[in-house]
């Protein structure tokens, strides 16, 4: 992955051949004996792989880094060692435009509140690859922490508008 122009980090082609099947022992035609069905490393990864991907998934970075204790983010091992931690909110966006958002980050508040160095609203990071608080059009929260739900305030249009049903049967919306 590398930082793009626009400040994102957005998954770049590593491959550009796939690699030889290796014959690993045993019969048959399958894809480890370089039969019909193996992959060639001389047939491009898009004849392989098949069309282009239909989303870009960008790491759009707010704030850090913060000099926190590894172990916080490596499953409990390096309490002794200290390492840097970046906050980032995740942008999916697809080829034809549509935004879904991981993460919305913290409020503006809540970024100064907790003093997060480098800290920039998250909503105009997301900016930086062309959406906007109301282009998003749907945010996956991935737990209830807050840098990670902070900012849900900035995409309300990408939640469901929440309906009633009356006695008489007929839905309406709030």
């Amino acid at each position: 992955m590398k930082e793009g122009e626009n400040g994102c980090i957005k998954p770049t082609r590593f491959l550009e051949e796939v690699l030889e099947d290796q014959d690993h022992g045993g019969g048959g035609d399958g894809p480890h004996r370089g039969g019909s069905k193996g992959l060639n490393r001389r047939q491009p990864l898009v004849e392989t792989a098949g069309p282009e991907p239909e989303y870009e998934i960008y790491a759009a970075k707010y704030g850090g880094p913060v000099i926190r204790k590894v172990a916080i983010v490596l499953w409990n091992v390096g309490w002794d060692e200290d390492g840097p931690i970046n906050y980032y909110v995740w942008a999916i966006k697809a080829k034809g435009g549509e935004v879904i958002l991981v993460d919305t980050g913290p409020s503006p508040a809540q970024g100064a509140a907790r003093k997060v160095p480098g800290f920039v609203d998250p909503i105009g990071v997301v900016t930086r690859i062309g959406a906007t608080g109301d282009s998003v059009s749907k945010v996956v929260i991935t737990h209830m922490h807050w840098d990670h739900v902070g900012n849900i305030e900035g995409y309300l249009r990408a939640f469901p508008k929440p309906s009633s049903t009356s006695r008489s049967g007929s839905s309406t919306s709030a």
